[in-house]
């Protein structure tokens, strides 16, 4: 009996084997995602990149360094309304936030902005420059220790008529 069992046990054990070796893991990522029918950018940190495939979707990698993001290279900044961060996105370390909001003149509203851990950022250039439809901004839980610089980073934001720091 005891035999029988051991095998059987063994089995298992290689179905088990194969069947995970089959399946693959993906890595978390920090990631954007821009929704036409709703005109808005919401961040993810996720491994669930590859299901956002609807066609009123756009998937955008995080900018590295003081560089552009594509949804500003590509027109969309234009067209977006609302941002949001999804609570995923609190384990996500940017080390730029520099050009995120840049020239949206239509952003009205940022929910979620306390998932934004800016724990690692260096650079904040331009963050919500020309965010002219924005009156409010609470930055109390930004992380400003590894900043280095934060040129224009309000610049032209006439409509701002309070920041929480």
């Amino acid at each position: 009996m005891k035999k029988g069992t051991t095998l059987l046990q063994t089995l298992l054990l290689v179905l088990l084997g194969t069947m995970l070796g089959t399946m693959s893991v993906s890595a978390q990522e920090a990631y954007a995602v821009y929704t036409s029918n709703n005109t808005t950018l919401t961040f993810y940190y996720d491994s669930d990149r590859n299901t956002h495939t609807l066609s009123t979707e756009t998937v955008y990698n995080l900018p590295t360094g003081n560089t552009q993001p594509a949804w500003y290279t590509d027109g969309t900044y234009a067209n977006v309304t609302k941002v949001s961060f999804t609570s995923s996105f609190s384990s996500a370390r940017p080390t730029s936030t520099s050009y995120w909001f840049y020239h949206m003149s239509n952003l009205t509203s940022i929910s979620n902005l306390s998932y934004l851990n800016t724990s690692s950022v260096t650079s904040m250039n331009l963050m919500f420059a020309y965010c002219s439809g924005l009156t409010s901004l609470n930055l109390s839980n930004f992380d400003t220790g590894k900043v280095t610089t934060m040129q224009s980073m309000f610049w032209e934001c006439t409509g701002l008529t309070s920041i929480n720091m």
